[in-house]
């Protein structure tokens, strides 16, 4: 027994450090939408705002107990058999953030014409002949069919559960006589739907007598020591969806697990939040690299598709007919037990933004697949080279190094396509700046690969070194491209610790920020104009190895307005468009580029290609990927 418990032990080493990573049950918003179960429905149609307008079937939602603050609900179909449904807050003290045109769909979907009958009780959308929505007023309620059979309902369990945006909240502290047995370091307020406690905390000199009278709420909160200012309070969102007929729901990208999804109810759900997990685990729904929020289900003769344009924070539950029609060994072996109709129940949480819904129909996999290039985009040819055999490893030391191996494939006449350089290439992680040391000629090294064929692939990563001696920093800070640190301060860079130690990260949210990463690509610094060469976007999740969960915080400040919490899992794909770009423009938009990418989004596949990220050297490992 001893050699199974010692590869067990080894295992358990290496594997991924959990501690580092939010389980549910650290997540505020993840446990107060899971617990979230109302006695009875919260939502109603308002009747009187129903409208089509240049056919956007428009209305308000009530809550019930809060009928002074509404959402508005919008509904189009689009080509593709595509219905949008939009959720968002009534008149917010600051607006949500949505994904622009360009990051994950490639334009604003035009509506198309649709047929509306209603009464107090039922709106009745017909979109073609095989397409309809029903929509049930009181409660609110969504049913989705196709060909007359009923694919998915939305709220059908009234898990709609949209928190507000809020301001500054104050409480009144009572004097210390009316104090009696309080001994606690600070007075915890515990704000409606929150499940962890917001503080008033001591006063910073301890012999001053306790504060009195309005306090402001601290909304903050921490995660192995890293705070989280949290400036407008809680702000999650949580819907239900069910397919029903389906046994099976697919797709939630990255997640090393299963391609059925698996029921979550006795784990934690799925979670989509780019982050680096070095030596991921198996068979769990933690989050990974990438995420996109598309999940398809099929069954003969129809597939749909469930795609929510989010790019914050998600965990989703499932729940399917499968474990119910299961019934377990001893109970069916005393009776049959009646099978329950198919269906899969998911219930999707995110910590912010909006509820930008497209409820995709098909007759197959394939017509679903392409509703979903039209409204994201389509992959385009990769060069031939970047589907041949590529040459990599961590690391090759220098360019003599380089020049033995490229010379031992032509000795022995072994094909090889691309090299790839690692972030030893770079002069103390400057990326796109030599080590010239160990690389004295970079443009004969690349001349060399040409004679062969073979092309060269290096890694450019998203942090700067902070060093205002080296004109990439510099010019970026003087032009203040970097991500902001919170609280007030435009002017205050974001910096935190990564591959070259101290570093910044720029902000791809900003146009200007785009271009400048996009020359840096084309000014002929890092090789003469007239070489080509391709990219690796690696760490682009962030990573930020001194941050919380390995990335940036979610408090940072994005184009003067958005938190880093609004906006997360597009962080990635902006890296690579904007590589992209510059690619494109340094062979004066002739040669289509080559990028690989860690992080990505829904969008991603219009620019760049993926890698299984920093997976372990093992079959179960490789039996995952496929």
């Amino acid at each position: 027994m001893r050699f199974p418990v010692l590869i067990l032990l080894l295992s358990s080493v290496y594997c991924v450090d959990r501690n580092n990573f939010k389980k549910c049950s650290d997540s505020s918003f993840c446990v107060r939408q899971r617990n979230f179960w109302p006695s009875s429905p919260e939502y109603i149609v308002d009747v009187a705002t129903i409208s089509n307008i240049e056919n956007v079937i428009q209305f308000q939602l009530i809550k019930k107990s809060e009928s002074e603050n509404r959402l508005s609900f919008n509904l189009t179909y689009h080509n593709g058999r595509t219905f949008r449904l939009v959720l968002d807050e009534t008149n917010p003290i600051r607006p949500r953030f949505r994904p622009r045109i360009g990051d994950s769909l490639i334009n604003e979907p035009q509506p198309l014409p649709l047929k509306v009958q209603k009464n107090e009780s039922k709106i009745v959308i017909t979109a073609s002949a095989q397409d309809k929505v029903v929509i049930e007023t009181n409660p609110f309620k969504i049913s989705i069919f196709s060909k007359d059979s009923m694919e998915m309902t939305i709220n059908d369990r009234d898990l709609l559960n949209f928190e507000r945006y809020l301001g500054p909240q104050f409480v009144n502290l009572p004097r210390p006589e009316e104090t009696t047995t309080t001994t606690a370091d600070t007075v915890t307020l515990p704000p409606e739907n929150e499940s962890e406690s917001s503080q008033i905390p001591e006063s910073a000199n301890p012999t001053e007598p306790p504060p009195t009278g309005p306090v402001q709420v601290d909304w903050s909160e921490s995660f192995n020591g890293h705070r989280d200012s949290r400036p407008y309070g809680p702000t999650s969102i949580g819907l239900d969806f069910t397919f029903h007929g389906f046994e099976h729901v697919f797709g939630i990208p990255e997640h090393a697990d299963s391609f059925s999804l698996r029921d979550t109810n006795k784990t934690d759900p799925y979670r989509l939040f780019n982050l680096d997990v070095f030596e991921y685990e198996l068979n769990n729904p933690m989050a990974l690299y990438g995420s996109v929020p598309l999940m398809w289900a099929h069954k003969a003769n129809s597939t749909v598709g469930l795609f929510i344009n989010n790019p914050s924070e998600a965990w989703i539950d499932i729940e399917s007919s499968r474990e119910a029609n299961n019934g377990g060994l001893l109970l069916n072996f005393f009776s049959k037990p009646k099978p329950v109709p198919s269906f899969v129940k998911t219930r999707w949480m995110f910590e912010t933004g909006v509820f930008d819904i497209f409820v995709i129909l098909a007759d197959s996999p394939h017509s679903g697949l392409k509703s979903y290039a039209a409204l994201t985009g389509v992959t385009p040819l990769p060069p031939l080279f970047a589907i041949s055999h590529h040459q990599s490893r961590w690391n090759y030391r220098d360019q003599q190094e380089m020049k033995a191996v490229n010379d031992g494939y032509v000795t022995h006449y072994l094909p090889v396509d691309t090299f790839w350089l690692d972030i030893e290439y770079a002069n103390g992680k400057r990326y796109l700046d030599w080590d010239a040391v160990k690389f004295p000629n970079p443009d004969q090294m690349v001349d060399d690969l040409t004679a062969n064929g073979r092309k060269l692939v290096v890694i450019f990563d998203p942090h700067i070194k902070l060093d205002h001696n080296w004109p990439t920093c510099s010019q970026a800070k003087e032009g203040g491209f970097y991500v902001k640190k919170p609280g007030g301060k435009p002017t205050t860079d974001f910096d935190g610790w990564c591959w070259p130690g101290s570093s910044y990260w720029p902000d791809f949210y900003r146009g200007e920020v785009v271009n400048w990463w996009a020359n840096l690509l084309t000014d002929g610094k890092f090789l003469s104009s007239d070489r080509m060469f391709y990219v690796w976007n690696d760490m682009n999740e962030p990573s930020v190895f001194s941050g919380a969960e390995v990335t940036i915080p979610r408090d940072t400040i994005f184009g003067g307005v958005w938190e880093n919490r609004d906006l997360h899992n597009l962080y990635g794909l902006w890296v690579h468009n904007a590589t992209w770009e510059g690619l494109l423009r340094r062979s004066n938009r002739s040669e289509r580029p080559f990028v690989l990418t860690r992080a990505f989004f829904a969008g991603s596949q219009r620019t760049s290609a993926v890698w299984t990220g920093d997976n372990f050297a093992s079959w179960e490992h490789l039996q995952v990927s496929l």
